[in-house]
């Protein structure tokens, strides 16, 4: 499993996250930073259903299927 965040620009400020999976699919702790705590991150492409939440410390526990890939975008 990988997994690796888009910053974004001026025009797409929030960015992505996005999290791959070649075998078993998990979760994965990333740290995106305290700028986003608290908001809620969702699946774009709609393989997992669950949000996930960033807490306090600017992690947040991303999902992934098995032999799969996610996109989270974060909710307005």
């Amino acid at each position: 499993m990988v997994g690796w965040i888009c910053r974004g620009d001026a025009d797409h400020p929030d960015g992505c996250i996005v999290i791959m999976s070649n075998a078993e699919g998990g979760v994965k702790p990333m740290f995106v930073g305290t700028d986003y705590t608290g908001s809620v991150w969702y699946d774009k492409l709609g393989r997992i259903e669950e949000d996930v939440t960033i807490g306090d410390d600017g992690r947040g526990w991303f999902h992934v299927g098995d032999g799969s890939a996610s996109v989270y975008l974060k909710r307005v």
